[in-house]
């Protein structure tokens, strides 16, 4: 649906004034959060140009889950980084310039 959109170059805010809902209600149609009922996929589609079928299929489908999987991961992850070797220089420096 947000592509169908973006292509026609309409903005959300002017599809849920089209559609009589409000911004977060269309935000909510358009990421499958719920189901856009059957009497607004026909408006849409004519609006868009594009068959009914096509608005129900969500890019990324809507789950909680997968946001907070995913920044857990990330810092998991950011915490077992390895450090960097050493160059032979930063050795020197930190033994006060004498080489081992």
């Amino acid at each position: 649906m947000k592509l169908e959109r973006a292509r026609k170059g309409l903005t959300a805010i002017t599809l849920s004034k089209l559609l009589d809902v409000s911004p977060s209600t269309y935000s909510r149609y358009e990421s499958a959060e719920i189901k856009l009922p059957k009497r607004r996929a026909i408006i849409l589609s004519y609006i868009l140009e594009c068959p009914p079928e096509e608005l129900q299929k969500p890019i990324v489908p809507h789950s909680t889950n997968l946001t907070q999987e995913v920044r857990y991961g990330e810092r998991e992850d950011s915490r077992e980084t390895p450090r960097p070797e050493r160059t032979e220089n930063q050795e020197n420096a930190r033994n006060g310039g004498v080489s081992v």
